[in-house]
C-alpha cells in the first residue's frame, strides 16, 4: 500500500472543494453574459432536432468532429430549445458535476488519501480553456472534464496499490475513457497515448488481470474510432475542398509553446515544486510525459502534411503536462500547508480572471447591438449580411457553400433578437439599392476589419448610386454603413 500522507489542514481542504465549485459557478456566470461566436452557430446547425434523420447524418458525417459532440448538441436543443444561454448551461453543467463526483469518488477510495485527485481537478478548472469551453455551446468543457477524470483513473491505477481495481473506479474510468475518445479526434488521440502507456506499463509489470477491463474498453473505443474515421474522412474531404486551418509549421510550434505556458500559468506553485522534485517522477509521470512528447512530435508531423492544429485542440495536451506537474508537487503540498495555501490562492485568482475574461467577450452581439442602434435611429435602414468567404478566392468553394447556411443562421437569430431584419447576400456579385434617407448596412462577422471600399471590392458588392462609406467595428466583426452621396465617389 502507498505510504499514508498527513492530511491537509481541515480549512484548506474545505477551501479546495469550495474553489472547485467556484470554478463551475464562474464559468456559468460567463455563459450567462458573454457574446456568441461562429462555432456556437455550428453547434445549433448540427444539433437541430427538427431535421429528418437523413439530413442529420449528412451534416454529421461531413463535419470534422466525431458524431458524439453533435449528438450532445441535438439532445440539449431538444430539451432546452434554441436559447443559446440555456443551451450552454444545460450542455456544460453535467460534465462539471461529473468531474466533481469522480474527484470525490477517487479521493474517498484512495488508500493513501492523496490530494492529487482534488488538485488536478482544480488545475483543470483553473485553465483559461475551461472557462472558455464551459461558457460556450461547444463540447470543450466535456473534453476537459473527461480528460481530467482519465488522468485521475490512470493515477489511481498506477499509484494506489490495492490489488484489483474496484467496480466504481472502473465504471467511472471507463465512462471517461469513452467520452474522451469520442468527443474529438485530436484530443482523443492525445489521451489515448496516455492510456496506451498505462496498458503497456501494466502488462510489462505483470498487472494484466488488474487492467483487463480498461484494456478492453480502450481497444473497443479505439476500434470504433478507427471505423468512424474510415467512414467520415472521405466525406469530410469531399465537403472541405478548401482547408480553413492554415497553421504553418512555425505557428504549430508556437501553439505548443503557448499550451505549455498556459499549463504553467494554471499552477506555477506546483510547477516550482515539481522542478525541485524532478528526481521523484514515478510511473504515472513517465506515462504522461511520454504521451505528451509522442503526441507533440506526431501532431507537428501531421500539421506539416496538412494544417490541422488550433490552440483549443491542445487542451488535452495541456492536461497531460498539468497532471505530471501536480503529481510531482502533491506530496510536498500535502506536507506544507503554506505551500498548499499559496497554490489555492493562485488557483482562485486564475478561476476569477478566466471567468471575468470570458464574461467580457463581446461576440457577434457586439456588432449586432451597433446595428440595432442604427436601425432604431432610422427605421428604414436596410441591413444585409455576408459570409467572410465571399471576400476571398475561395468564395465559390464547397467549403464556403457548406458554411453559408451557418452564417445565415447566426445573422438571422441575432437580427431577430435585435429587432431588425437582415438579408443574407448570395455568393455571386451583387448591386445593392441605396436606401434614402436611411443608410444601407453590410454586416460581416468572423473577419478582421479593413478599408470599407476595399472590402466591398473584394466581395463584389456595389451600390446602385454613389455612397459615402464608413466602418463600424464590433468585437468579432464589422458593419459597412453606406449613405447616399451626391457625387461620383463610393469611398475607399
Amino acid at each position: 500500500m502507498a505510504a499514508s500522507r498527513r492530511p491537509a489542514p481541515y480549512l484548506l481542504g474545505r477551501a479546495a472543494w469550495a474553489l472547485l465549485l467556484l470554478g463551475g459557478v464562474g464559468a456559468a456566470w460567463a455563459a450567462l453574459v458573454r457574446g456568441s461566436w461562429f462555432d456556437e452557430y455550428w453547434s445549433l446547425y448540427l444539433g437541430d432536432p427538427t431535421l429528418p434523420s437523413a439530413e442529420t447524418w449528412r451534416r454529421w458525417l461531413t463535419d470534422s468532429h466525431p458524431p458524439l459532440a453533435n449528438a450532445l448538441y441535438r439532445v440539449v436543443i431538444w430539451i432546452a430549445g434554441e436559447g443559446l444561454v440555456r443551451d450552454r448551461l444545460l450542455l456544460n453543467i453535467p460534465p462539471f458535476l461529473g468531474l466533481v463526483g469522480a474527484t470525490a469518488l477517487f479521493h474517498r477510495r484512495s488508500p493513501s488519501g492523496s490530494l492529487f485527485y482534488l488538485l488536478v481537478a482544480l488545475t483543470a478548472v483553473a485553465l483559461p480553456g475551461f472557462a472558455a469551453g464551459a461558457s460556450e455551446f461547444r463540447s470543450y468543457a466535456w473534453q476537459i472534464c473527461a480528460d481530467a477524470v482519465v488522468l485521475q483513473f490512470i493515477y489511481f491505477a498506477t499509484r494506489e496499490d490495492r490489488g484489483m481495481l474496484g467496480g466504481p473506479e472502473l465504471a467511472v474510468g471507463s465512462a471517461a475513457i469513452a467520452t474522451a475518445t469520442f468527443l474529438h479526434f485530436i484530443s482523443g488521440a492525445i489521451v489515448g497515448l496516455a492510456l496506451l502507456g498505462l496498458i503497456v506499463d501494466g502488462w510489462r509489470r505483470g498487472d494484466r488481470r488488474r487492467l483487463v477491463v480498461p484494456t478492453a474498453v480502450c481497444v473497443l473505443c479505439w476500434a470504433a474510432m478507427m471505423a468512424t474515421v474510415a467512414v467520415q474522412l472521405p466525406q469530410v474531404r469531399a465537403a472541405l475542398d478548401v482547408n480553413w486551418a492554415t497553421t504553418s509549421n512555425a505557428a504549430a510550434v508556437e501553439m505548443f509553446v503557448r499550451a505549455f505556458g498556459l499549463a504553467i500559468l494554471a499552477a506555477p506553485v506546483a510547477a516550482w515544486i515539481a522542478v525541485r522534485r524532478r528526481g521523484e517522477a514515478g510511473r504515472f509521470v513517465a506515462i504522461l510525459l511520454g504521451a505528451a512528447a509522442i503526441s507533440l512530435v506526431g501532431l507537428l508531423a501531421l500539421n506539416a502534411l496538412r494544417p490541422v492544429l488550433m490552440d483549443r485542440y491542445l487542451l488535452a495536451w495541456q492536461l497531460l503536462v498539468l497532471g505530471a506537474i501536480v503529481a510531482l508537487a502533491t506530496p510536498e503540498l500535502e506536507r506544507r500547508p503554506r505551500a498548499l495555501g499559496l497554490f489555492l490562492a493562485w488557483t482562485a485568482l486564475m478561476i476569477a480572471l478566466s471567468a471575468a475574461l470570458q464574461a467580457r467577450a463581446g461576440g457577434w452581439e457586439s456588432t449586432r447591438d451597433r446595428i440595432a442602434a442604427l436601425t432604431r435611429t432610422c427605421p428604414g435602414t436596410a441591413v444585409y449580411a455576408a459570409s467572410p468567404w465571399r471576400l476571398g478566392p475561395a468564395r465559390t468553394s464547397s467549403t464556403a457553400a457548406r458554411e453559408h447556411p451557418v452564417f445565415a443562421l447566426g445573422y438571422d437569430r441575432l437580427a431577430r433578437a435585435g429587432g431588425f431584419q437582415v438579408t443574407m447576400l448570395p455568393d455571386e456579385p451583387v448591386t445593392l439599392p441605396l436606401a434614402s434617407p436611411c443608410p444601407t448596412l453590410v454586416w460581416i462577422e468572423h473577419d478582421a476589419p479593413g478599408r470599407p471600399g476595399t472590402i466591398l471590392r473584394r466581395g463584389d458588392i456595389r451600390f446602385d448610386a454613389p455612397a459615402r462609406l464608413r466602418l463600424v467595428v464590433g468585437a468579432t466583426g464589422y458593419v459597412i454603413v453606406a449613405t447616399p452621396l451626391a457625387g461620383p465617389a463610393q469611398g475607399r
